[in-house]
């Protein structure tokens, strides 16, 4: 049985992919509770105790960044994360300054979505990177040094590279990527591929390397 504090929440104004995305994450055994609405959203999260907000951020009419502050300050013990068809840098940086613990591309396979709510449900393997993710033109470092492997990864990762590309690059098997992957998400503090290529991007890494 999922504890109260494990339940997550969910808000997105299209309900095709909430839907979808509520039906992904109890296949996954997780229990969900789905809204569509921005103040009953905030209310449930300072009612319930939810560990994990999951916030789909592509209306017009929706304030996501002042939803996002509002959130933090109602509940700042609930790991929010991001979920957009958008993946431009900017949005990305700004959602994680905003203190969003992971950024997520709603293209991403179904099994990203759950990695990344399973990463912020468990804190042994789960931190959030104690600063923001800036723009391009200051550096930031991993909390614990990188591998060349982690290194080489990220790298192919910045480009673009699927794990199945990025597994024969390096001749090595799929789920060994993942296993890299998590690893990799974990030390820079976040909690997807596209904050991840942020995170490349904010900190020079190609230069770095």
């Amino acid at each position: 049985m999922v504890r109260p504090s494990q339940h997550i929440l969910v808000l997105d104004h299209e309900p095709v992919w909430l839907k979808a995305l509520k039906s992904t994450l109890e296949a996954a055994g997780l229990k969900i509770t789905t809204t569509s609405s921005a103040t009953e959203a905030l209310k449930l999260l300072r009612d319930r105790g939810f560990a994990v907000a999951m916030v789909g951020i592509d209306s017009d009419r929706f304030d996501w960044q002042r939803f996002l502050e509002r959130a933090k300050l109602g509940a700042p013990s609930c790991k929010l994360i991001v979920v957009s068809h958008e993946d431009r840098l900017r949005t990305v940086a700004r959602s994680l300054e905003l203190g969003a613990a992971a950024y997520v591309v709603k293209r991403a396979e179904p099994e990203d979505l759950v990695f990344a709510v399973r990463q912020a449900l468990s804190p042994a393997v789960y931190q959030v990177t104690s600063k923001p993710v800036r723009l391009p033109g200051r550096r930031t470092t991993p909390q614990q040094p990188l591998t060349p492997r982690e290194q080489e990864i990220l790298r192919l990762l910045a480009e673009g590279c699927s794990n199945a590309e990025i597994a024969a690059r390096l001749s090595i098997k799929e789920p060994t990527v993942k296993s890299h992957l998590w690893r990799l998400y974990r030390k820079i503090g976040v909690g997807s591929r596209t904050a991840a290529v942020a995170w490349a991007t904010a900190s020079r890494f190609s230069e770095l390397s």
